[in-house]
């Protein structure tokens, strides 16, 4: 979506190795963005829709978790 370059592996390889280190990294790209990860998604889908955007929707999920 933003053109970003991918690194020299792949991004579920980094989530599995260093899992901090990518959701860290995650967490400062939203905010490079504009988003604010620590109020969550529907303040930020809020946030950007008041300037008459078209609503966002949260990204779909395949199945919910179940033990």
């Amino acid at each position: 979506m933003y053109g970003l370059k991918e690194g020299p592996c792949a991004d579920y390889i980094v989530h599995c190795c260093c899992q901090f280190c990518a959701v860290s990294q995650e967490y400062r790209e939203l905010q490079n963005h504009g988003f604010d990860p620590s109020v969550g998604w529907i303040a930020n889908a809020d946030r950007l829709n008041l300037g008459g955007a078209r609503p966002m929707a949260p990204p779909p999920t395949a199945t919910p978790m179940a033990r």
